[in-house]
């Protein structure tokens, strides 16, 4: 089985031997979509190839090109089976501390809210939840503030950070996108839009995380430090901070948790923030541009294979 790693620049090829058990190859790419090094691999040095691609953009796509590339058929290739990394580990670590601190941020914070009488009835363990509740509030705070700099970071110093946001940055194509959709979904239109690495949704979705935490981090620090500050700066900013809370997790529950986990093919969970991985067949289906990419590279690696006799066709 051949695996994409797309953040960590490397494809993993997992055959099995004659005894069934998984013997692992490492491949690596000088293909301009992952990587601009070229890396030769330990499985025969092969080396992967791509038309020219400008890494990190979102080159048109020519659908009158290689029309016979939208079956891949002839590869032989388990499109449920086959996936590639779709969320490196630090990006799944990120991700993982970021569910963390909101969950635990979310509890600690609309509890406030809550009626004297819950506080009692919940007896003992109310009175040291809510003596507690101040100072889980403001750590699990303090660690999603920390959590968002290292991102930015991240993406600031690191190679694979600047490939994430030259993805993630809005373009043109997504708002071209989003009328194709649009056009779509109302039945004017016959196809979906071919999106790239992040569609339009995706990068909503992540800016407005970004601007939210922006308001609610610094909403909350101003709080915290609420006797250096005019009275009209803090009533200012327990606004904002409540407001974005709600509105935070309200775009949790209703759009990230249904688009990601709960529409059909995904339900009851998508497992990549966990694993990492995306199947073939959903790349084919949400982002369809990775996908030809991907299956023209196969394609090609397969005929550079059999006409060096590598393979028999």
């Amino acid at each position: 089985m051949l695996v994409f790693d797309d953040n960590d620049n490397d494809i993993k090829t997992v055959e099995n031997d004659d005894a069934g058990n998984n013997a692992d190859s490492n491949y690596t790419t000088n293909e301009p979509i992952f990587s601009d090094e070229e890396i030769e691999g330990s499985a025969g040095g092969e080396i992967f190839t791509d038309e020219p691609y400008e890494r990190g953009s979102n080159a048109d796509y020519d659908d009158t090109e290689e029309d016979e590339d939208d079956d891949f058929s002839d590869l032989g290739i388990d499109e449920h089976e086959e996936y590639i990394i779709r969320m490196s580990k630090n990006e799944r670590i990120q991700h993982l501390i970021l569910f963390v601190c909101v969950t635990m941020l979310v509890i600690t914070g609309f509890s406030v809210k809550f009626n004297k009488s819950v506080i009692v009835a919940m007896g003992s363990f109310g009175e040291f939840y809510y003596g507690i509740r101040p100072y889980l509030h403001r750590t699990f705070g303090t660690i999603l503030i920390c959590n968002s700099v290292y991102h930015f970071l991240h993406m600031a110093i690191t190679k694979d950070g600047r490939l994430y946001f030259m993805r993630m940055f809005p373009r043109i194509k997504d708002v071209t996108d989003g009328i194709h959709n649009l056009s779509y979904m109302i039945g004017f239109s016959k196809t979906p839009p071919k999106c790239e690495w992040f569609d339009y949704k995706e990068k909503i979705e992540y800016w407005a995380l970004q601007a939210g935490n922006c308001l609610i981090g610094g909403s909350g620090l101003l709080l915290w430090s609420n006797r250096y500050w005019s009275s009209m700066v803090v009533n200012v900013s327990y606004l904002i901070h409540g407001m974005e809370a709600v509105l935070a997790t309200g775009a949790i529950i209703i759009w990230h948790f249904y688009y990601i986990h709960f529409k059909p093919g995904q339900f009851p969970m998508n497992r990549t923030w966990i694993d990492g991985k995306m199947s073939l067949a959903h790349l084919k289906h949400e982002h369809r541009m990775v996908y030809d990419r991907y299956m023209r590279q196969r394609r090609k690696e397969m005929k550079e294979a059999q006409a060096n006799g590598e393979v028999a066709e």
